[in-house]
């Protein structure tokens, strides 16, 4: 349950795109309700609307995109881990980034401090993938936010990765928590 809102009220209310008004809340949180709510709902409506969006690009695919993004974003990307990231089983990775390698998004290179894993990096190909879909990206973002004022489309920039940042954090110290540390975790 989030916010008062458990999974199945949620789930309806962003396939049909319902009004707030329309959800079934905790009694307690209609009146006077904490800004962490409505936090809460924005971001759900956020995350389903980005799904979509991403879903309908024909220029590159939901799965793709992170892959790129996780190898972009590390010296040294290793297969497993980015396996772990993603929240997928390994061969299912490993046949992604193998398509990715033959597309020549992707290189991969044996590490030569473990001859049994790979390190894998961007290829100009894939960078220029990378940079041409996150332009894209940036381009529906600024006619989003063309009629907005320029301080709330500042507010928004320092808010947002905040929030993000606070939200990554946080799930970092839970995993660190309930994760037992195993040594190729220090080799990622």
């Amino acid at each position: 349950m989030l916010a008062g809102i458990d999974f199945q009220t949620y789930n309806c209310f962003a396939q049909t795109n319902t009004t707030l008004e329309g959800l079934k809340l905790d009694p307690n949180l209609r009146n006077d309700r904490h800004p962490a709510y409505d936090v809460a709902i924005g971001t759900l409506k956020l995350i389903k609307e980005f799904q979509k969006a991403q879903d309908a690009r024909t220029d590159m695919d939901r799965m793709t995109f992170e892959i790129l993004m996780f190898v972009q974003s590390r010296e040294n990307a290793r297969p497993l881990a980015l396996a772990r990231e993603l929240g997928v089983n390994p061969s299912s990775i490993t046949r992604r980034i193998q398509a990715l390698i033959k597309d020549g998004w992707l290189d991969a290179a044996s590490d030569q401090s473990d001859g049994r894993a790979s390190l894998l990096r961007l290829t100009e190909r894939g960078e220029s993938a990378l940079l041409a879909f996150l332009d894209r990206s940036v381009s529906v973002i600024r006619e989003l936010m063309q009629d907005w004022k320029d301080d709330d489309q500042r507010k928004l920039a320092e808010l947002l990765p905040r929030f993000v940042d606070g939200m990554t954090n946080r799930r970092l110290n839970r995993e660190m928590k309930s994760t037992p540390i195993l040594k190729e975790d220090h080799d990622v």
